[in-house]
């Protein structure tokens, strides 16, 4: 997990580094205005990043509420994923209280979670 997140930090600073660098010559060469708009563009930058971040969070939430679900032998973990996506955290918070409670462990046939007092895999449906 350590280098996926390195990996991460060398592309975000890979991938944007040429915006960096044009805000600062904007405002290195500034003729009244550069400066100002290499603050904007800065500013516009960040707050598409902090969409982007939100949005991949919310979208491993809800493929977690739907792992979960299934591996807990829930009815319908794709309504979970459903409800949690239109209630946002009073959805996840929601479903974690009623989530059925109990220890996950592997299966031996498909290596796959599943909650240990279950009859069969919800992956394989081996006992």
């Amino acid at each position: 997990m350590l280098d996926s997140l390195v990996k991460l930090k060398r592309f975000s600073l890979a991938r944007f580094s040429s915006l960096f660098a044009a805000a600062l010559f904007l405002q290195m060469n500034d003729s009244g205005f550069g400066g100002a708009s290499a603050c904007a563009g800065v500013g516009c930058f960040g707050m598409i990043a902090f969409f982007v971040i939100v949005l991949a969070i919310n979208i491993a939430i809800l493929v977690w509420v739907q792992k979960d679900a299934k591996a807990r032998g829930m009815d319908n973990p794709v309504l979970w994923m459903i409800v949690v996506l239109l209630t946002s955290w009073v959805g996840l918070i929601i479903y974690i209280l009623s989530r059925p409670k109990g220890e996950l462990v592997v299966c031996a046939s498909c290596g796959q979670k599943r909650m240990q007092g279950l009859a069969k895999c919800p992956s394989c449906g081996n006992p």
